[in-house]
């Protein structure tokens, strides 16, 4: 019970945070509202197509959702990247081509980063934000699946982490390896079991931005940094990234 309301406080406490923040953004623009989120909000409020309450709990999951589980990517990610320096040297390498070709580092062309691609899914396909999908209710008799039969009134939950480390699935299912998402080409290759972001129509909406921020944040970060350890033999021993961190 202590716990149920130390969050439900904590959502109280940001949910007047996103509010502040919305009042000052009308204070400064007048009404005129610029190309930005809350200005796109706006719009949508003033035209019915959104109440304000629905403008402020999608502002809440955009951050609670998205900040958070994208930052928690990254320091996985740089925990990978500092475990398995032959990976890093990888992506490294691809970054630079890259850059020396456009000239730049930027998403316009990101599909032919193949490697990068394959190391952010792979970072996802390890670290599961969700371990399982959301309850579905089984609304009539005689579904099947797999050859189970389901009731009426039953509730099915996907098992993300399983479907993510299953043998039938993954050739190592348990060792970082890039080749789950490459083909013989070294080319990317979304492998179909992947669910870290769900699956079908109610997969996570925010799925897109999560990627593009990764490999944003990642490809700036890998060609100007290298991450190194501080204990080589401590990081060799941890099979993922301790909940105290690490040192580079």
């Amino acid at each position: 019970r202590h716990r149920m309301l130390s969050t439900l406080r904590v959502f109280q406490e940001f949910e007047l945070i996103v509010a502040r923040q919305i009042e000052a953004y009308k204070a400064s623009t007048n009404g005129a509202h610029c190309e930005c989120y809350i200005g796109d909000m706006l719009r949508h409020v003033e035209r019915g197509q959104l109440t304000p309450i629905e403008m402020l709990r999608d502002a809440q999951s955009m951050f609670l959702a998205g900040v958070d589980s994208t930052a928690t990517s990254l320091e996985q990610a740089f925990f990978y990247l500092a475990k398995y320096p032959r990976i890093q040297q990888r992506v490294y390498d691809e970054l630079r081509m890259y850059h020396d070709k456009y000239q730049q580092f930027s998403l316009q062309h990101v599909n032919e980063l193949h490697i990068l691609r394959a190391f952010v899914y792979e970072t996802l396909r390890n670290v599961l934000h969700v371990a399982a999908s959301f309850p579905k209710y089984v609304s009539k008799d005689g579904l099947h699946i797999g050859g189970y039969r389901l009731r009426k009134g039953w509730y099915v939950i996907g098992n993300h982490y399983f479907i993510n480390h299953s043998p039938a699935n993954w050739s190592q299912p348990n060792e970082f390896e890039l080749q789950h998402f490459l083909d013989a080409q070294q080319h990317f290759k979304l492998n179909k079991h992947f669910i870290s972001f769900g699956y079908g129509k109610r997969d996570c909406m925010g799925q897109s931005l999560a990627l593009k921020n990764l490999y944003l944040l990642l490809g700036h970060f890998i060609l100007r940094y290298k991450l190194l350890a501080s204990d080589e033999k401590a990081i060799q021993a941890m099979k993922h990234l301790p909940f105290d961190g690490f040192s580079i």
